[in-house]
């Protein structure tokens, strides 16, 4: 019977560990799918702003337009962050100065955007900016 209850509490603990190193993968694939996807969106969305002035009264509609897809694209990434439902350490690792430079760059289009249209506006990439270091 002793045999019985050790063997058990040894199964118990290699189940309890491969579901621990499933969940650890599927964190990291989903950090990594998440990095990529940012990458693959925000990098052509930069290219037709880059060129455009960062404040926003000196914009016309359609280029707020292409700045507030480009935010949208951090944000999505953002709230993954702020929610733990990426590996923030990671995420931290291969998207820190990105998000950063983003939310510096724009942040006069944020609180311009956030006193005409919306006051909860970019809240996550601003929530994840300032975690990372950035100021606005």
């Amino acid at each position: 019977m002793d045999l019985f209850n050790k063997l058990e509490f040894w199964q118990l603990m290699a189940t309890l560990l491969i579901a621990y190193s499933v969940h650890r993968y599927g964190k990291q694939n989903t950090t990594m799918n998440a990095v990529k996807e940012l990458r693959e969106k925000s990098d052509p969305a930069y290219k037709h702003i880059e060129h455009l002035p960062k404040k926003y009264e000196e914009l016309g509609r359609e280029q707020r337009s292409l700045v507030a897809a480009y935010l949208n694209e951090y944000e999505h990434f953002c709230a993954l962050y702020n929610t733990g439902i990426i590996n923030r350490s990671l995420a931290k690792i291969t998207r820190q100065d990105t998000i950063v430079k983003a939310y510096e760059e724009y942040c006069g289009f944020i609180e311009s955007w956030r006193k005409e249209h919306a006051p909860e506006a970019w809240e996550q990439l601003r929530i994840c900016a300032e975690e990372l270091g950035a100021e606005c």
